[in-house]
């Protein structure tokens, strides 16, 4: 009577067991198979017809099936055990893993059963994928953000060469200043963002190298509310407008020239302009900085950031970009 007992609750532990076992591959979008060359493919849920896991199986002969199983390129070689990963037939963003193995053969070495796992990692995939266009998007980003105006930078180190002999004290701020930009292009080329009081301390150190060079055909004002200084702002974003109004507005003008750089923050936007005396051509076309610009804000903000250069009024260029205010403040350096 204690045999019969004992064997009645092994095999009752066994069921909860098998039953554990079944739940738990059902969690993990796993599920098990057998196959035989007499009767095809069998799995512990389902039909194959009615499973999805198996739904491109269906109607095929038995040893398709398990050349499909067996094998990411579905040929008929049937290895002793497989394990790889592979597109679904129905749909290209559906991946499947496969593992498995012959547990008997016939005479002449042909399967005649095996057992095997099939796994759902269409999501573990998708998040390879997106983990490596992140990676690429990183690179892209930090490699636009090391670009510096060449012809702006060879034009400041003509100026404070200029200046040196006549006036030692002015090009010592200037090269002070030359050198804060470049610190700043490297220190930030690995943050996707700094705080904008920290954007606006480079675009200063940027206007005294143009003044230098200019003096008094520029004149310049910044209108910054010191209660944004710890928005988030990609580095460089707005010193490459100010740059640009400088090299193709400032450079490019005989007369003297305005430089007003305007920061506002509007329905949780962020609206940053900077206006220069000039004129647009008819169809003008985005040279290497507006287009660093451009790239930038479709890399970090997708559709959500706004870039426009208009003449609101003849004779004035404004450059005018918005971006989503973040509430995750930047502390000072």
């Amino acid at each position: 009577m204690s045999t019969v007992y004992l064997l009645s609750f092994a095999a009752a532990n066994l069921s909860d067991q098998i039953a554990q076992t079944k739940m738990a591959l059902k969690a993990s979008s796993t599920r098990m198979w057998q196959w035989s060359r007499q009767h095809g493919l069998d799995t512990a849920e389902a039909t194959p017809t009615t499973d999805p896991f198996f739904s491109n199986l269906e109607g095929l002969p038995p040893r398709e099936v398990l050349a499909k199983l067996s094998n990411p390129a579905g040929k008929a070689e049937f290895p002793d055990s497989w394990d790889f990963s592979t597109s679904c037939d129905s749909s290209p963003e559906c991946f499947l893993a496969s593992s498995g193995s012959i547990t008997e053969r016939r005479r002449d070495g042909s399967p005649s059963r095996a057992i095997g796992l099939i796994r759902d990692v269409s999501d573990h995939q998708r998040a390879v994928h997106a983990d490596s266009a992140l990676r690429q998007q990183k690179a892209l980003l930090k490699s636009i953000q090391l670009r510096l105006n060449p012809h702006f930078l060879f034009n400041a180190l003509n100026a404070v060469r200029s200046t040196v002999h006549h006036d030692p004290g002015k090009a010592s701020h200037a090269i002070d200043s030359l050198a804060r930009v470049l610190r700043a292009n490297l220190h930030n080329a690995d943050r996707p963002m700094i705080s904008l009081k920290e954007e606006i301390e480079n675009i200063r150190d940027l206007i005294l190298i143009a003044s230098l060079r200019f003096a008094d055909r520029l004149s310049s004002k910044v209108d910054f509310p010191e209660e944004l200084g710890n928005r988030p702002v990609p580095p460089m974003i707005l010193y490459n407008l100010v740059e640009n109004a400088i090299v193709h507005g400032v450079e490019k003008r005989a007369a003297p020239s305005f430089l007003h750089v305007r920061i506002q923050e509007r329905r949780e936007r962020l609206v940053m302009e900077v206006f220069n005396e000039g004129e647009l051509p008819p169809a003008p076309r985005a040279g290497e900085g507006l287009r660093n610009i451009q790239q930038r804000l479709e890399i970090l903000y997708g559709g959500d950031a706004i870039f426009e250069l208009t003449m609101p009024e003849t004779g004035t260029i404004q450059a005018y970009l918005e971006i989503p205010t973040e509430t995750n403040a930047i502390p000072d350096r």
